[in-house]
């Protein structure tokens, strides 16, 4: 594209502003040229950093939506757990059935192996 003249009109502190582009090597165009890339990045920078906001905003968001679910399981089993109408063991089978049964007590444990004992296979061997 060729070089094209133009006249402008500039104020006084424009035309300072000129002077001293014109000092450091550099044309009025070649100055508009700079202005308008240094838009563009600004641009693209600021819609990188709005995109890593909004990503970082659906994350929460997720792990919110999570802790919001766990929250109304518990709020559902103490809700369970709270009404009059159910005896203790049909509580302590809603507290197995969401939580699984607890560990087992050594005394249990111990009662366990008691109750697979088998005399005549682990003790009397025919």
């Amino acid at each position: 594209m060729a070089n094209q003249k133009m006249e402008i009109e500039l104020t006084e502190e424009q035309a300072r502003k000129v002077e001293i582009l014109q000092s450091n090597g550099i044309s009025v165009g070649e100055a508009i040229d700079m202005l308008f890339e240094v838009k563009e990045k600004a641009i693209s920078i600021r819609k990188e950093i709005l995109d890593a906001r909004i990503s970082n905003a659906q994350k929460e968001k997720e792990e919110l939506e999570n802790k919001i679910a766990n929250l109304d399981k518990s709020i559902s089993l103490l809700n369970k757990l709270n009404d009059d109408n159910l005896d203790l063991e049909e509580k302590h089978r809603i507290v197995e059935n969401e939580h699984g049964t607890g560990d087992e007590s050594y005394e249990m444990k111990i009662q366990r192996v008691k109750h697979n004992v088998s005399w005549a296979k682990d003790f009397f061997k025919f």
